[in-house]
This record gives structure tokens, sequence and C-alpha cells, in this order.
């Protein structure tokens, strides 16, 4: 009697135990199935919303099985093996919970906004942004203190922690960062997988995701399918402007006599020398300049192509025990502008710029732009050294 008793025990011991394997396998397989579906852009939230429905479950019946562990342990005498089956299960539902995340607008201004809109498939927000996370996200402070977090629909920009992500990053923080924007979202997207507010952004008229497209700074992302507020032909359109949807950069190979001149581009240091390895620079138009103390410096400008390897070679002049080099540049309220630059009055090109004066005598260095200056610095140049010289249009 006493053996059928336990041989029954124990048995129901593992029958809850397969039952509750059972489920586990269930839940990896609905998951499978939103793997499956996000692939081709098919709404996955209620197959994430059956599968945590299902770990809850699964959760009760193993307290359920605990206390039947703890009610019969004196027939279990697997004690190791059940407690290790506990353990192991309620660690791989963790596991399972913590990688699930459940799609939602949490803010009451969201959802307020959601339920007073009169489209029936979408709604607008405006917010204030205050942190851009990398090139396509962004949060803003709700009304309740809760940061929230957008994603911008349609376009994809490089990882932050890359050089490219960090250029894409600078670009949409200098566009709308502490700026207000209008967020258009979808009813039926309204999130991403991972809970962050799906939009199209609309800094005044312009359309923030296909500008950032058409600058080169996103590629056109369709893996949230369709969005009630964004035109697919648009972004599309707006990607042909660029062979890549991020920076595109020329590498430059320059090669100097004197070797191991320094090397500026639109005025400013590279920190690099010539013909000490390549050079990575945007496309587009530059000013290149590059100057040796004891040497004239030298301007001159490119128009560089992706995805070209250029191959430069240039001569410095020498100059005489009289000369010295000067980098002129200029600002405004602390900020650099680009002006004209007069040596007596007479326009050299444009700022910043490094050129030669003569050390024995004052110079009258000038920068003047359409709205600001003239402004002027009386200049003298030292041998054996570059002197900087900055006019400040707001004195």
């Amino acid at each position: 009697m006493v053996t059928g008793y336990a041989d029954s025990v124990v048995a129901e011991g593992h029958q809850r135990l397969r039952d509750i394997e059972q489920d586990i396998k269930e839940v990896t397989a609905i998951l499978a199935m939103a793997q499956s579906d996000e692939q081709y852009n098919k709404p996955t939230m209620d197959y994430y919303l059956a599968a945590k429905d299902r770990i809850v479950a699964i959760r009760a019946y193993l307290k359920a099985f605990s206390d039947y562990y703890d009610t019969n342990k004196k027939v279990l005498v697997e004690e190791g093996y059940f407690t290790n089956i506990i353990q192991s299960i309620t660690l791989q539902l963790d596991t399972m919970d913590t990688n699930i995340i459940v799609p939602s607008i949490t803010t009451d201004q969201v959802k307020s906004a959601m339920l007073k809109s009169t489209d029936p498939t979408g709604f607008e927000r405006v917010v204030t942004v205050t942190k851009i996370d990398d090139g396509d996200t962004f949060l803003y402070v709700d009304d309740t203190g809760k940061e929230v977090t957008v994603r911008l629909a349609g376009c994809d920009a490089p990882e932050g922690g890359t050089d490219r992500g960090k250029i894409s990053a600078k670009f949409l923080s200098d566009l709308i960062l502490g700026k207000d924007v209008t967020l258009q979202i979808d009813k039926y997207q309204s999130v991403d997988t991972f809970g962050r507010v799906l939009a199209v952004v609309k800094f005044g008229d312009l359309n923030v995701n296909v500008h950032l497209v058409s600058s080169c700074m996103a590629a056109p992302l369709t893996k949230f399918g369709r969005h009630h507020y964004l035109d697919m032909d648009q972004l599309k359109n707006a990607a042909e402007f660029c062979v890549m949807g991020w920076p595109q950069e020329a590498m430059l190979h320059v090669f100097t006599k004197p070797e191991r001149c320094m090397v500026w581009i639109d005025g400013k240091d590279t920190n690099q020398l010539t013909g000490r390895g390549e050079l990575r620079v945007p496309v587009g138009r530059h000013r290149l300049t590059f100057a040796k103390i004891g040497f004239g410096a030298l301007n001159v400008e490119v128009n560089l192509e992706f995805p070209k390897i250029y191959d430069f070679t240039y001569e410095l002049q020498k100059i005489g025990s009289t000369d010295g080099l000067v980098r002129i540049s200029s600002v405004a309220n602390d900020v650099g502008v680009s002006s004209i630059v007069m040596i007596d009055d007479v326009p050299q090109g444009l700022s910043p710029l490094i050129t030669t004066l003569p050390v024995d005598k004052v110079t009258k260095v000038g920068c003047v732009t359409s709205t600001r200056g003239p402004v002027y610095k009386d200049v003298t140049a030292k041998l054996g050294e570059i002197v900087e010289v900055e006019l400040d249009f707001a004195n």
C-alpha cells in the first residue's frame, strides 16, 4: 500500500514537470512565430502578449508543483533532482520574461492624444526634444516628468558608437535638440518591439525622417511595416540622392615637399602630417591647407567624390627669414564664422586662412561678411611659429 502510494506520488511529480516543460516549448514556438513574422513586417504584438500570459500561467503551475514537492518531500526522495529542476525552470522563465518586451505607450499624455484624435488611424502630439540617443532615436519628458523614447519610423541610422553613427547623431542633434517637434503616430503601429514610440517627426514643415535619408544620414527601413503618416515612395526617392544610407567619405593620400607638413581641412587642424597615413574626408568641396615652419602656406580647393581614393602631391615654397606664418579666423558670439580675410584692405580668401606675413612690421588684418564688420587687428608675424589671429565681430 505504502509502496503504491509512493509510486503514484513520484509519478504525478514527474508528470507535472513534463506538463511544465511542454508549456515552455509552446512559449518557445510562439516566440519563433513572432520572429518569423517580424522578417515580413507583420504585426507581432499578439504573439508577445500570448507568450507573456503563458509565462504567468507556467509560474503558477511551477508554484503549485513546488508546494506539492514540499508536501511530499518524504516520498519524493530525489530531492536534489527536483530542487535543481525547479531552479532551472525558474531561471529559464526569468530569462524569457526579460527578453520579451511587450510594446505599449505608457504615458497618459500620449494615450489622451490617441483617444481625442478624430483621425481613425493616427494622431499627433507636440513635444520638446530633450536628448538625442542616436541618429534615429531621441527622448522627451512628458508632463508627469517621465522620459519617453521616440524611434523615427522608416529610417535607420548607423549605430551610435560608430564614427558614422556619431555624425548622424550630431546631425539630428543640431536639427532638433531642445526644439519643439510634432510626433505623428499611427494608432495601429504606435510603438516598436522595444516599446519606443514609433513616429514620423515634423519640425515645422520639414519631415525629419525623409530629411535624414535625403541627407545621407540614414537608410530607408521598412521592418516596422506600414505607417499611416509615412510615404515609402517619398522615402525611397529621398534615398536616391545617396549611394549609401550614411555619410560618405573619400580617402586621401597626401605627399608634400618638404615632408611632414601640417594639414588643415576647411580651416580645422587634422593633427596629422603629410606622408603619414591616409586622411578620410567627407565627400564634397573642401579647402586643404598645408603649412610648415619656414615655408609658405599652400591652400588647395578640391571636390571629392565617393568612393574614390585620391593621391595628391604638392610642393611648398620656402620663405625668406623675414616672413612668418599666420592663421586668421573670425568668430561672432564665440562661434566660428566664415568671412573674407583682408591684408592691408586687399581680399585674400575666406577664413580660416593660413598665410605669410612679414616679421619686421605690423600688418593690418581684417575680416568682413555681407552682414558683419569689417573688424581689424594689427598683427606681427613671428619666426619659427604659427601666430593665431582671431577677429571677433562682437567687439
